[in-house]
């Protein structure tokens, strides 16, 4: 069995390291691996049957590879000629803000405990469409609800990173605000969440050839992985 890594190192500040451990890691556990630039993907499946690269590990985003210039034209090539590139089910999964709107507003398959969790760490989200839901104890039309309280509310698409993709109701207008709703409840890949003003700790930092080191005021991320 072939698997392909496929990504860049521009976007990891000209480094494969990261993709050297991945690759070693599959070399060791019976697979052959190999690590491509998208410049090399061709040699994914141009080649002879038995050594081509049926399935590989997409491991780049388009956005940032849009902003460094690089080209993506040869991944659409590798797939036009049978190379399936796919990101982790564990990555996909939790990448996606879909996933945060399906487990605010509650699965079947979810215990008391779960809800329990959910309720006290994730602010009230819910996946953008034309339709009811609910908020509190009330049944809402999601996408009235949403223009009409856009001061208290956050505008996410589903696949984002680094801030973007983010529309935060208090910081824009009305109208900005209305046609992005508008927009998104037409694709339903975005959610619609409540606005939480975040809570800074103080850290430690070290600057650039600087000894000693400064406490500031930071924001913490916690992502999904370490949750």
């Amino acid at each position: 069995p072939r698997v392909a890594m496929v990504g860049g190192a521009r976007d990891q500040g000209g480094f494969t390291r990261y993709f050297d451990l991945q690759v070693d890691h599959f070399n060791g556990h019976g697979l052959l691996a190999r690590f491509f630039e998208p410049e090399d993907l061709h040699e994914a499946w141009d080649c002879p049957p038995r050594l081509r690269y049926g399935l590989g590990l997409r491991d780049f985003t388009i956005p940032d590879w849009a902003e460094l210039g690089i080209d993506t034209a040869p991944v659409q090539t590798a797939l036009d000629n049978g190379c399936l590139l796919v990101g982790t089910q564990t990555s996909t999964f939790l990448s996606s803000k879909l996933t945060m709107g399906l487990l605010s507003e509650g699965r079947p398959w979810m215990s008391a405990a779960e809800r329990a969790l959910v309720d006290r760490y994730l602010p009230w989200t819910r996946v953008l469409s034309h339709r009811w839901t609910t908020r509190g104890e009330r049944k809402v039309d999601l996408v009235e609800f949403t223009l009409a309280h856009r001061e208290s509310l956050v505008l996410k698409e589903s696949i984002g990173m680094s801030g973007r993709q983010v529309l935060i109701g208090r910081e824009s207008d009305r109208a900005e605000w209305t046609a992005a709703v508008t927009a998104a409840a037409e694709t339903g890949t975005s959610v619609v969440q409540e606005f939480v003003a975040p809570r800074t700790c103080r850290l430690a930092m070290v600057a650039d050839g600087v000894d000693e080191p400064y406490d500031t005021e930071v924001a913490p991320v916690f992502g999904p992985l370490l949750f």
